[in-house]
């Protein structure tokens, strides 16, 4: 048997083992031994911190490569073995941790969150470098569209910061919190946490709108309702409107709303109190916007441009106009409301005449008021100087809805003619004509990559903002569309008895977001946790608030189907320890549970809380 010779480590050769051989002109090989260690020393070598990589290898007086394949010529294969795995280790280099931080960001920001996933599992260096790059993880809310706004972010991470998050993870947090509840939103086996929200002598809610603190509704029997988001409370009934509400929006805690008696009122939802009356309409104020500051450039020293400088109002009225007004918001804590008419009124900026029928929509952003009207035009208005910058023409019946696309400079409106435009706002041009509606068109929404329309067809489609082609037609409602929604990743639309959530990515019905619904529906909004309707049971109209940041632990299908084969009685002691134990409390079960002789009410009860 043949001994195996041990290798023994790989060390450093001195110079004088390095035994070199050289071919003579006559074919002898002769040793260089003679080379003394001086003048190998005095060899240059490349500099320590040189990549392998961007180390130049030409032939040149200083290069080494003569000298170092010679000593591998003459290394045993065994030596040779152990270099080699010492080179590969060597010229390993970290293509993340070599690199400047911004450069890693830039790289790691182009992959999603699987592959981060993946990324931070490579070693514990990486997964300290992306855990750890608060600004990675704001760039990924953006760049996925979790976050659209700057101001939404500011506000999200004040929040995180108030609750004692660390800074370093306050980005990360956000995009995981914001994605899960995401994927609550388009799992149809979770059901969010449900608030139903009743008031005084509702019936049509004609508008419709909430932020974290506050849900405000306003109902054409000329109230407006103010709900605490958080705990459903109605805190204030805001009366004064002699007709119906048919106009609403919020700034703060500044509301504005407009009425079939002809007036703008203003109101601080913080006291419940109106503080002015603006009059000037002669007809119903049917729509109004808040005009809120934005940039639209900047100075010569490089500061931002703001306009308007404060926020301001636009209010479009069934008498063809639209009235200019400064919105009040350092003066809202007067006794009694301030009334004036408009040649008194220090407010009233302008009116914006040239419409010759109805203004029934109206959208703003800076400078840019955008009207649709019934003449079958929509006017595009410039504020600072009150101007009509735009008549836009090519509709052939009443304009319905406009919306104002800031990502793109250009706007879009739905008419009774059937059909969406495209219009471009720099040259006042219509770009597309949207086709395939087969009756009016009501609704038009948008967000930065989703076109959404509804028709009194009964469904929804989404387009290309870009093309005007149709990306998906959203078929299963029963009759025409009275509310829609939308984001990039979700569409919601109400009609009569149904309140449907669709995918924008696939295109496919994800679920009904209501159930026992046998009247209208009248409107919804949503945020990225949130979905409030208002919805028609019976004669009773109530808002119901859907929160998919809460988990109801308590409802599932299968504990309902277990229940079933309780007796009465059994099943009604189940339920109170079911709830005890959850710590639900709502109002309407309570009042089923507490009767004593209410079997068939228990089982409503249950149903109730389970959603089925």
């Amino acid at each position: 048997m043949t001994a195996k010779r041990s290798l023994s480590p790989l060390r450093p050769l001195s110079t004088s083992e390095v035994s070199i051989s050289q071919v003579s002109p006559g074919g002898k090989r002769r040793h260089l031994n003679s080379v003394n260690d001086d003048s190998l020393m005095s060899l240059s070598l490349p500099s320590p911190s040189a990549s392998p990589i961007h180390s130049s290898t030409d032939s040149s007086e200083t290069s080494n490569l003569p000298l170092l394949l010679s000593i591998i010529k003459n290394t045993p294969r065994g030596e040779l073995s152990h270099l080699h795995a010492f080179l590969l280790n060597f010229l390993k280099r970290d293509i993340l941790l070599g690199l400047p931080l911004e450069i890693s960001i830039v790289i790691l920001s182009q992959l999603d969150k699987g592959d981060l996933v993946h990324c931070m599992m490579v070693c514990k260096q990486w997964n300290l470098l992306i855990n750890n790059t608060p600004e990675l993880w704001k760039r990924l809310i953006f760049r996925d569209s979790l976050i659209t706004s700057a101001e939404e972010f500011e506000r999200d991470y004040a929040a995180l910061e108030q609750n004692g998050t660390k800074r370093v993870n306050i980005p990360k947090q956000m995009y995981k919190l914001r994605y899960t509840v995401l994927k609550r939103w388009m799992d149809p086996t979770f059901t969010p946490h449900r608030q139903v929200l009743e008031g005084p002598d509702l019936n049509v809610i004609t508008c419709l709108q909430f932020d974290n603190e506050k849900i405000a509704a306003g109902s054409n029997s000329c109230q407006i309702l103010i709900y605490n988001t958080q705990s459903g409370e109605l805190i204030h009934t805001l009366l004064g409107h002699t007709g119906g509400v048919w106009a609403m929006k919020f700034y703060g805690d500044i509301l504005a709303s407009g009425s079939t008696d002809r007036t703008v009122r203003i109101w601080n939802t913080r006291t419940g109190k109106c503080t002015h009356i603006f009059k000037g309409h002669t007809s119903t104020v049917r729509c109004l916007e808040i005009v809120q500051p934005q940039r639209i450039g900047t100075d010569v020293q490089g500061n931002p441009i703001m306009f308007p400088e404060e926020p301001m109002l636009v209010s479009g009225s069934r008498d063809a106009t639209l009235y200019l007004w400064k919105l009040p918001i350092n003066d809202s804590d007067s006794e009694a409301p301030w009334e004036f008419d408009v040649g008194e009124n220090p407010y009233f900026v302008n009116v914006l005449k040239g419409h010759l029928a109805s203004v029934r929509t109206v959208t703003a952003y800076a400078n840019l008021v955008i009207s649709g009207s019934y003449d079958s035009t929509v006017r595009v208005w410039d504020i600072s100087t009150c101007e009509c910058k735009y008549t836009l023409e090519g509709h052939s019946d009443r304009i319905y809805s406009v919306v104002y696309d800031p990502h793109r400079h250009r706007c879009y409106s739905a008419s009774v003619d059937n059909t969406v435009r495209i219009w471009d706002l720099e040259t006042g041009e219509c770009l597309h004509i949207l086709e395939g509606h087969q009756i009016l068109v009501g609704l038009v929404t948008a967000s930065r990559n989703a076109l959404v329309s509804a028709a009194a067809d009964s469904t929804v489609r989404v387009w290309d903002q870009d093309t005007g082609h149709a990306r998906v037609v959203f078929r299963g409602h029963s009759g025409a569309i009275t509310c829609v929604v939308n984001d990039d990743f979700k569409v919601v639309s109400g009609s009569q008895g149904m309140l449907k959530l669709w995918d924008v990515q696939t295109g496919k019905f994800v679920r009904d977001l209501v159930e026992g619904v046998d009247g209208s529906v009248w409107q919804v909004c949503i945020d990225w946790k949130r979905c409030v309707s208002a919805v028609q049971r019976g004669d009773v109209t109530v808002l119901e608030v859907l929160d998919f940041t809460k988990v109801t632990n308590y409802v599932n299908r299968k504990k309902c189907m277990v229940l079933e084969h309780y007796n009465p009685e059994d099943r009604k002691e189940y339920a109170k320890h079911w709830l005890k134990q959850t710590q639900v409390y709502g109002k309407a079960v309570r009042e089923y549970l507490d009767e004593e002789d209410a079997t068939a009410d228990v089982d409503t009860a249950l149903k109730l809380i389970l959603n089925v």
